[in-house]
């Protein structure tokens, strides 16, 4: 039987077919870190010690939701207490910011949770 030959091109193109040992840590760390690309695992102490972080006034009327780039995101009770809050906001930043150790927001957009789940419960 003749030994099949394929192109150098093919063969590039389909490395991974080739057997070669690796170690998991060197496959999986690429991936890994690809999926946490907004630092979202350092954002965790954050929504843990959120009240301790902006005080209980404020925690009372704004829980977080999340973030969207540099912009966090907050759950308020309803339009009114999202106004009010909105004069806050350097606060909050200033507040976030130190806890984290580094400029992890720029902004804060304020929604209603309709039923969304909350970051800062256990």
């Amino acid at each position: 039987m003749k030994e099949q030959c394929w192109p150098e091109t093919y063969k590039a193109k389909y490395y991974w077919r080739e057997r070669r040992l690796a170690r998991v840590g060197d496959i999986l760390t690429p991936f890994l870190s690809g999926l946490d690309s907004e630092n979202a695992s350092k954002l965790v102490p954050l929504w843990k010690n959120w009240e301790q972080t902006v005080g209980g006034e404020i925690a009372k009327m704004a829980k977080p939701l999340g973030h969207k780039g540099k912009t966090l995101l907050l759950a308020a009770e309803d339009p009114m207490v999202s106004q009010h809050l909105s004069f806050y906001i350097p606060d909050i930043l200033g507040a976030v910011n130190a806890f984290l150790g580094w400029t992890a927001f720029e902004g804060i957009r304020f929604e209603l949770a309709n039923g969304r789940p909350l970051l800062d419960k256990e």
